[in-house]
Formats: C-alpha cells, structure tokens, sequence
C-alpha cells in the first residue's frame, strides 16, 4: 500500500518542517525522522535511525524533493546541526544564472517551537507506549502510521481535511483504505 501510494504526487508548499520522534525496538532507542509540509501536514519521507547524533537525512530530503517536484525555500528545524550540509546540498539549485538556497530557521524556544511536526509525533507516540516499541528492526508499522497520518486522519488545522485532500490527493471510493488496498493489489 505503501509503495501505491508512492505514486501520488502531492501538491506541496515551500515550507517543510524536520524533527525526530524517539521509540524503542527491541528496547534499544531509535529515532524516526520526518519530512512534512507545513500547508498541507502531508509527510513527504521519513527514515528511521538507531541513533539521534550523526544521521546521514540527505536521501530523506532528496525523496521528498523528488516526490513533491517542489523548490523548497524554508526549512524549519529543532536545530539538529546534522541536518545542516544535507539540506544546503539537497535543496541547492542553479535557475538560470542565480543560486536559490534554502533558509534554514532553528525553532529555540517554546513558543516558536516545531509544532506542526509534533502532530505526527502525537499520533505516533501513544501507539509506541502501548506497544512498549516495536519489536523488529524497520516495523511496517512505522509505514502504516505515516501512510494513516496522510490519508485517513483529518485535521482540524486542515478544516478536517486528511492531509492527501490538502495536498490535492484524492481517493476514489465511499472506502479510502479498500480503494488504496485494492491499488496496491492490482
């Protein structure tokens, strides 16, 4: 359903938000990292790491560069300095003779903090209490929580729209998941 969905290209503004979310596998701490729009909430990429220090995201914004066809300008952060090189080098382009760069902003406090990411992070959180983690290395789970995030789960920011919806995604079908199953199946 996953790699269905993949297809989709989502309509994407110029803001994206990066943070990280901690859970447990195997009772060993990992991270899951996060690319969403800040219009749509739309989770563009994502990867999981055993470690929050010395991640490598440059795949995780290239992919989301490439699923959103999107010049990125503003890139919203916790502040993570491994996030810094990756995002220069992802998002760097050359139109015509200028160089367009993205504008890093580090959220410092709580006010200006990285809300619009914690949305994800809230969904995702009770579900790792409940489960106590995931008990193998790269869950499907994680898959299917993003992939509920973006088109199941309506938002209040978003007029109770999904996220897909914002993103100009729509699902045919009175049933979104028997539509977007049965995609993938075929």
């Amino acid at each position: 359903m996953e790699k269905c969905t993949m297809r989709f290209r989502p309509w994407a503004g110029c803001r994206w938000h990066c943070d990280e979310v901690r859970f447990l596998i195997f009772g060993s701490e990992a991270f899951l990292f996060a690319v969403m729009d800040y219009s749509t909430r739309f989770v563009l990429s994502g990867m999981i790491s055993p470690k929050k220090s010395g991640v490598k995201p440059l795949g995780m914004f290239k992919n989301a560069a490439e699923r959103s066809g999107v010049v990125q300008w503003v890139f919203v952060t916790d502040g993570l300095p491994d996030f810094i090189k990756p995002v220069r080098k992802a998002f760097w382009r050359r139109i015509g003779r200028r160089l367009v760069h993205v504008v890093e902003i580090h959220a410092q406090n709580e006010f200006n903090h990285n809300d619009v990411q914690e949305c994800l992070n809230g969904t995702l959180k009770p579900l790792l209490r409940i489960r106590g983690g995931f008990k193998v290395d790269n869950s499907p789970l994680v898959g299917l929580i993003i992939l509920g995030y973006n088109f199941f789960r309506p938002h209040t920011a978003l007029d109770h729209k999904t996220p897909a919806e914002a993103a100009d995604i729509h699902v045919a079908g009175p049933d979104k998941v028997l539509t977007l199953l049965q995609a993938a199946a075929a």
